[in-house]
């Protein structure tokens, strides 16, 4: 295990395993040179670690300080990819910086995004959204261009969801990863 201080933190160090050590004092003792562990919690499925600056407090998550610590600070715009796709795996042969796109390709590949009936405000299943495609398609076939709200009303009644939103899912606004695949 090789540990290393972090930068603009004294007194703390964290491992390329992920374990944050403090050398801090604690309350009515002086300055000492033994480790100490910290504890860790967990935000947003995350570890997250309390650390303090000037007698001020601060939150960190580990991903990021050991990244930030052993590779160096995050290029601008990247982010912290945990390429197991295990949030709590903070070694660092698990972590990379990488874009956005990276990292959700990374969700995509490891079944971890949030996307479709998965997300937490989803109201439609991914067989719904892919019956109410066929049926706008049917409807608009028969008529040749695209409908200005009559069948689309209709069937977001069935699905109890607005005219604006079967629209939505037909254009492929929302959900077209999911309908991209039965387009023409």
């Amino acid at each position: 295990m090789n540990t290393k201080p972090i930068p603009k933190f004294t007194h703390y160090f964290v491992s390329d395993t992920g374990i944050i050590f403090s050398t801090m004092p604690r309350a009515n003792q002086s300055i000492t040179n033994k480790y100490r562990e910290l504890k860790t919690s967990i935000c947003q499925t995350y570890k997250m670690v309390h650390l303090q600056r000037d007698k001020k407090p601060y939150k960190r998550f580990v991903h990021r300080l050991v990244l930030e610590t052993f590779v160096g600070d995050s290029p601008r715009g990247y982010q912290c990819r945990h390429l197991d796709g295990n949030p709590l795996n903070n070694n660092l042969s698990n972590l990379k910086w990488g874009t956005r796109s990276e990292n959700q390709r990374d969700c995509l590949r490891h079944g971890t995004d949030h996307r479709g009936q998965k997300h937490g405000m989803c109201k439609l299943t991914n067989e719904q959204v892919l019956k109410i495609y066929d049926l706008a398609r049917k409807a608009n076939k028969k008529i040749r261009k695209i409908d200005n709200g009559g069948d689309y009303k209709r069937i977001g009644l069935m699905f109890g969801i607005s005219c604006t939103t079967v629209e939505s899912i037909v254009v492929g606004r929302t959900w077209g990863w999911l309908t991209k695949s039965g387009r023409s």
